[in-house]
């Protein structure tokens, strides 16, 4: 990936993702101004092919079943090791653009 965008809230992120329709995008399931899984909600709503990644420092049952109802493709726990993000998200990148 060249490029990477940041949004400050749930609703800039959705803005940003209607605009630049970036490949991949990273969401936190708490945000300020719209939460992260109505966030999920309507970028799917307007892109069912969107490829996001659900983020937050807790994993409940309920709320990944929630962001893969919506159409999350992985969910990962903010503390989980950096190295095994980084191979979640290679074999997601290797599954969805071999």
């Amino acid at each position: 990936f060249k490029t990477f965008i940041e949004a400050k809230n749930g609703q800039e992120g959705i803005d940003l993702y209607k605009s630049r329709k970036p490949d991949l995008v990273l969401l936190d399931v708490n945000m300020p101004v719209k939460e992260g899984m109505e966030a999920l909600d309507e970028i799917m709503e307007f892109d069912p092919t969107a490829v996001v990644v659900v983020t937050s420092s807790v994993a409940s049952r309920q709320a990944v079943e929630q962001s893969v109802e919506l159409g999350a493709s992985y969910y990962i726990r903010k503390d989980t090791p950096k190295e095994d993000i980084a191979k979640q998200l290679d074999t997601l990148i290797d599954d969805i653009w071999e």
